[in-house]
């Protein structure tokens, strides 16, 4: 956003907000594993989502979990312009079905773990770690086994990607996501990231398994475009006032795609600021 500003007869203050980008790799990831509840895969080199094989009944979903930490690389005053997300798929099943996957921004704490193991992965939590029945194991647990829509995980998408094969997905993040984002920048005891699952939950071999941060290539990234205002004030030159009967005209020579508000002060309060009008650039 680029914002001027006149004050008095001195001249026009103006905020220029420069574009930044910056990638950064996930800061915890993991999977809530209905097939085993008790699970945890907080070490694993790839993370399931999705629903498995029609023979495992009905424990057959994968949740994946996702968190970056915005506030080491972002500015604390920044604006999130853009986001995306990418995630990798690396392994899906004989006959796979194709599905959309959403992102749903978790509201509560939880703990990556440290547990690995063979296929399908991961092995039993100890105290402290994040399975399908436990937000916390031995401590917090979920809202519902997996986790509660409106509790646990926000009920609005961040974002929706179709996946079919094995592959890079780049998941451009919508209104909420970039919300998301901005509430996790503004207070980061706030931030639990994201869950990451198939809106086809009761369709079989949805599933596909995605790298984990701990996988060498393939590993989960976010992207983010975000501006941080600078401030410069243009000479008073560049403004004139003019009569044009019964009011005043001021002109500014513009700055190409800037927002300008015509504010006024009062003497005595010289830095509470009033918008008297706005004109776009």
């Amino acid at each position: 956003m680029k914002v001027a500003r006149l004050i008095g007869l001195l001249g026009v203050l103006i905020t220029v907000a420069s574009a930044e980008t910056v990638t950064m790799d996930a800061s915890a990831d993991t999977c809530l594993w209905e097939f085993d509840p008790n699970h945890n895969f907080g070490a694993q080199t790839e993370i399931p989502a999705g629903t498995l094989a029609a023979g495992q009944g009905d424990k057959a979903r994968a949740r994946a979990l996702y968190k970056f930490d915005i506030a080491s690389l972002v500015p604390a005053d920044a604006v999130i312009i853009s986001a995306q997300l990418r995630l990798t798929a690396v392994r899906m099943p004989p006959g796979a079905s194709s599905s959309t996957f959403a992102l749903h921004r978790v509201l509560k704490k939880w703990a990556e773990g440290s547990k690995s193991g063979g296929m399908p992965g991961g092995s039993a939590a100890t105290a402290g770690e994040t399975t399908w029945n436990a937000r916390l194991d031995g401590g917090s647990a979920w809202g519902e086994p997996g986790g509660a829509f409106g509790d646990d995980f926000s009920s609005g998408e961040s974002a929706t990607v179709a996946v079919s094969g094995t592959r890079d997905y780049v998941i451009n993040l919508n209104a909420q996501g970039r919300a998301d984002l901005q509430s996790m920048l503004t207070d980061p005891s706030e931030n639990h990231g994201w869950v990451f699952l198939t809106q086809s939950e009761s369709t079989a071999k949805t599933a596909r398994r995605f790298g984990a941060r701990e996988r060498s290539s393939g590993a989960p990234a976010l992207t983010i475009e975000y501006e941080v205002p600078a401030p410069f004030t243009v000479p008073l030159e560049s403004t004139r006032f003019e009569s044009a009967g019964n009011n005043v005209v001021l002109r500014v020579t513009a700055v190409p795609g800037a927002a300008y508000e015509l504010q006024r002060a009062e003497v005595g309060t010289p830095n509470t600021w009033v918008t008297v009008a706005a004109k776009e650039g």
